[in-house]
């Protein structure tokens, strides 16, 4: 009698454990997804302008939580896969900023280029013999690493997500725009409000953004996703007149974000999608695609607000960007080598602006970012920068060789295709130092490397090894 009980008792208690050990390897697989979520849900409420102290206080908190996933998360070992180009990039990204941080004696940040000015006032203050760091600001450098690991974290714990789970991601991406553009669309339609940042372009489409243009780049990157999401490369149907609808409205909603750049960009999109549609799909559907883009285009040219947009492209021979950028080359001067800091360039323009060029207004930015990444992180910077770019070019070299692999070389396409949205407007912006567009580019670069993830490699690539079979 005793041992059927003792029996009893044991198997009660190994029942506990596995129900307790199934519902630790539940969260441990959700905890990834949910950190994910949150983190983008906080980028977009605070990161839309230049971060306030709550802002960097909000972005450390949802980075640390992000971390606890990714120390939980069961796939986190699979990313020891990536290319070494991916994982020194993404090390960089995250380097740069905190050795521009640490003190270095006077005898080796005095001689530094650019650093005169600074060891001037130090010595008027009797430190010019202090250690100091490269960073010329600080506190500005420190917020800058706040944003750059919690990007990085984010792209990482986005690659240990599985498919079904990156997918419920990018609708929330799409959920974003969507009430980004409703919200833009009350400022359009009263004049400014709601007023959500401290912005110039009131009245314009703004949602979450206090640049128009970030606002633009947003909306434009959002095509290619919807695309991969509703999956019309292999679903017609439905499906393709939900994405075609889509296209319209974010054509029109960048029309209203009076953004020149912005506009571009989403006809760079809607070119690229529109070369696939026109070659993968029947040819009622390609008629179909044609009529509705010819007929947005032409109901939205006779709207006040393209016209107001239109005029402001012959408007781009007085615009202010040329002057910044011509203004900023002394700084690239002095800065190349090794920087000025991470977020310096509004303070060290300030002190080196000359008197003919005040104006009421201060410059935040170059409103080119290649330009300003070599000003704040000289040639370490333009490297890392370097590297980013070979490890997409790697990532998509490769050939997948799972049953999914239709839709994972879709999403390496869709990722590109961002990633160059991207690079475009940062000619002339800076839409990677605002923190709400990070969502976007982290699920752009998670699209490209998980197919690194997946990878068998492509026997005419660079490097390979092609043996007789």
């Amino acid at each position: 009698m005793t041992d059927v009980k003792g029996l009893r008792r044991r198997r009660k208690s190994e029942r506990r454990r596995g129900t307790w050990g199934l519902v630790v390897a539940q969260w441990r697989d959700l905890l990834p997804f949910i950190a994910v979520g949150f983190t983008m849900i906080v980028f977009t409420l605070v990161g839309g302008a230049p971060l306030s102290v709550l802002g960097v206080l909000a972005l450390a908190t949802s980075t640390a939580t992000l971390l606890a996933a990714f120390a939980f998360s069961p796939n986190a070992a699979r990313l020891a896969a990536l290319p070494w180009q991916s994982r020194a990039a993404l090390s960089a990204i995250i380097i740069l900023p905190l050795v521009q941080l640490i003190p270095l004696p006077p005898a080796l940040w005095q001689v530094l280029p650019g650093q005169d000015i600074r060891h001037t006032v130090l010595a008027t203050i009797g430190r010019g013999d202090s250690w100091q760091p490269i960073s010329l600001t600080p506190m500005f450098t420190m917020e800058a690493a706040v944003a750059c690991l919690a990007f990085v974290v984010l792209v990482l714990v986005m690659l240990t997500l599985d498919e079904r789970q990156l997918r419920h991601i990018g609708w929330l991406i799409l959920a974003i725009v969507a009430i980004d553009v409703a919200v833009g669309t009350l400022q359009v339609a009263s004049g400014g409000y709601p007023v959500l940042r401290d912005s110039r372009n009131q009245g314009a489409m703004l949602g979450f953004f206090a640049n128009k243009n970030h606002m633009g780049l947003f909306v434009a990157a959002s095509m290619p996703l919807a695309w991969l999401l509703l999956d019309v490369r292999r679903r017609r149907g439905p499906r393709f007149y939900l994405f075609m609808g889509w296209c319209i409205l974010s054509l029109v909603a960048l029309v209203a974000t009076n953004s020149r750049s912005g506009l571009l960009v989403g006809l760079v999109a809607a070119g690229a999608l529109s070369l696939r549609i026109l070659f993968k799909q029947s040819l009622r559907l390609r008629i179909t695609f044609l009529i509705g883009v010819v007929t947005a285009i032409v109901m939205v040219s006779l709207t006040n607000p393209f016209g107001a947009l239109f005029g402001r492209f012959s408007e781009v021979d007085s615009d202010l960007r040329w002057q910044f950028w011509q203004q900023s080359i002394p700084l690239f001067i002095s800065y190349w080598q090794f920087g000025a800091g991470a977020g310096s360039f509004s303070q060290i323009f300030l002190v080196n602006e000359q008197l003919s060029w005040l104006k009421p207004t201060y410059v935040n930015a170059v409103h080119n970012d290649y330009l300003q990444l070599v000003i704040e992180f000289g040639l370490p910077g333009v490297t890392a920068a370097l590297l980013m770019i070979l490890s997409i070019f790697q990532s998509a070299r490769f050939k997948v060789k799972n049953a999914d692999k239709g839709l994972i070389e879709s999403g390496v396409r869709v990722g590109v295709i961002i990633v160059i949205l991207f690079a475009l407007q940062s000619v002339v912006d800076y839409p990677l130092r605002r923190v709400a567009t990070l969502p976007m580019f982290a699920m752009a670069i998670a699209l490209i490397l998980r197919a690194a993830l997946h990878r068998r490699p492509d026997p005419m690539a660079f490097g390979s090894v092609r043996t007789k079979t």
